[in-house]
């Protein structure tokens, strides 16, 4: 489903010089029009686009994004779509590096194989070409088989596998966008509790073809702990085993009170801590 968010990030994205000419979407794609806001949306990604109010569907958005091919891939034609593949399966050879764009409104999180699912939107992107994905990360338990966290795209999406993200933000219901910063770099989880619906936009560019997952991905503090001095690594986990036993010992009406009213307590898990998020006001 398209909404208002992701129109916003695909005008972004072409502003930054995505080309849009050869597009396949994975899932046969409608728009949310009941949250549509097109020139707001064009306000916020500072698009010099001209578009219209009175889109109809999809395919005439993307030819406002200079689409000038729009391929659709489905595991069955029900919808409409033109390729019929099972995402869960190795694609042909000949879609390999077919796609200027390849754009995800919410299909990975229903893949069962979501590694092979997403290897298979990374192989049909051709070099110098880009990957767009809206997904699910917090509280949309049930909704698919997955949710998200932005350290998967992170670890996936990396120069190790041909290609570099350029842009990632996550937007509650509210259309707040809070860009993310790598784990990796702040050198700890990035974790996100609390009530509200989060989803993640990536803008990822393919810089080589190449083997992706020769290697499997793993977690970054994960890896930097199987390359860190022990005696460190043992302090770290003699620091997080107190605050077990902490937890443990504290009454649960204690933790409840404290999780409801004391939400300066668990700021570290929540978009303000400004470590780890930055709000965003324009693309």
């Amino acid at each position: 489903m398209i909404d208002q968010n992701s129109i916003r990030f695909m005008l972004g994205c072409h502003r930054l010089g995505v080309d849009f000419d050869t597009t396949l979407t994975l899932g046969s794609q409608e728009i949310n029009f009941s949250t549509l806001n097109i020139p707001e949306a064009c306000r916020q990604s500072q698009t010099e686009l001209k578009i219209p109010e009175s889109i109809a569907n999809v395919r005439e958005l993307f030819t406002h994004l200079k689409a000038g091919k729009l391929d659709e891939m489905d595991f069955s034609a029900y919808e409409g779509a033109n390729i019929l593949h099972n995402l869960n399966d190795p694609i042909p050879d000949q879609l390999s590096g077919q796609y200027s764009v390849v754009f995800d409104g919410g299909t990975l999180e229903h893949i069962f194989n979501a590694a092979e699912g997403i290897r298979n939107a990374m192989k049909m992107v051709k070099e110098g070409g880009h990957l767009i994905l809206h997904n699910p990360s917090n509280n949309w338990f049930g909704h698919g088989f997955y949710q998200f966290s932005p350290e998967f795209y992170f670890r996936a999406l990396s120069e190790e596998n041909g290609f570099e993200i350029r842009r990632i933000v996550i937007h509650n219901t509210t259309d707040q966008w809070f860009e993310v910063k790598d784990p990796n770099e702040v050198r700890q989880r990035i974790e996100l509790f609390g009530p509200e619906r989060f989803m993640t936009l990536i803008c990822a560019r393919k810089v080589r073809q190449c083997d992706i997952f020769s290697r499997w991905p793993a977690q970054s503090d994960y890896s930097e702990m199987w390359t860190t001095d022990r005696t460190v690594s043992a302090k770290q986990h003699w620091l997080s085993d107190v605050r077990s036993k902490l937890k443990k010992l504290t009454p649960g009406w204690l933790l409840r009170f404290m999780h409801r009213h004391m939400g300066f307590l668990y700021r570290k898990y929540s978009v303000k801590n400004k470590q780890n998020f930055r709000q965003v006001d324009n693309f």
